[in-house]
C-alpha cells in the first residue's frame, strides 16, 4: 500500500511539472523594459517679467492666523487649455464673503468678476473657468485674484491673494 501511495505521488508530482512547464510555454512575454527618462525637470520661461504670484495680506479679516494663496509659480503659468482650472489654499474656512477675478493685462475690463462660495473646508480649492464660462485668449498674460471680503463697504480689509496664468495651445502633432 506505501509502494502503491508513493508511485501515485511521484505520478501526481510529475504530471503537475509537466502542467506547469507547458502553462509557462504560453505564458505572455514579460513586458519590455524601457529606459527611464529621468525626473521630469521644469525651467520657467525667461521673460524678465516681474514676479506673478503675489501671497495674501489682511489688515482686519476676523481671524489674524489666516492664509490664502494660489497654487501658482512665481511668474506667468502656461495652461494647454483655454479654460484652465485655478488652485488656490484656504487654511481654514472663514465666514467672509470671497470672490474670484481674471483679468488681461492691458485690458480696462475684467473677463471674470464674481462672488464664489465661502469654501466649507479648509484646504486646497478650485476655481474652474469653463464651469465659469471663462476662456482665455491663446498667449495673452492674465492675472487672476481670490480674494476674502472683509468688509463689502470697506474693500481695503481684503485679503487677497493672484498669480497669471497664459494660454498656449498645443501644437497639432
Amino acid at each position: 500500500m506505501r509502494l502503491k501511495s508513493s508511485r501515485i505521488a511521484a505520478a501526481l508530482f510529475a504530471a503537475g511539472t509537466a502542467c506547469a512547464f507547458a502553462q509557462a510555454d504560453k505564458a505572455p512575454p514579460p513586458p519590455p523594459v524601457t529606459e527611464r527618462a529621468g525626473p521630469i525637470k521644469y525651467d520657467p520661461p525667461k521673460r524678465g517679467a516681474p514676479k506673478g504670484r503675489v501671497g495674501g495680506g489682511t489688515r482686519g479679516l476676523e481671524a489674524r492666523e489666516l492664509t490664502l494663496a494660489v497654487l501658482a509659480p512665481d511668474h506667468a503659468g502656461l495652461s494647454s487649455v483655454a479654460s484652465p482650472k485655478l488652485y488656490w489654499f484656504l487654511s481654514r474656512p472663514i465666514a467672509s464673503g470671497f470672490e474670484v477675478s481674471v483679468i488681461e493685462d492691458g485690458a480696462a475690463d475684467a473677463v471674470l468678476d464674481r462672488a464664489i462660495p465661502a469654501p466649507a473646508n479648509a484646504g486646497i480649492q478650485v476655481i474652474d473657468l469653463e464651469t465659469l464660462g471663462v476662456r482665455l485668449k491663446p498667449d495673452k498674460e492674465y492675472r487672476w485674484f481670490v480674494s476674502a471680503i472683509a468688509n463689502p463697504n470697506a474693500r481695503s480689509g481684503d485679503f487677497v491673494a493672484s498669480g497669471k496664468v497664459i494660454w498656449q495651445p498645443l501644437p497639432a502633432d
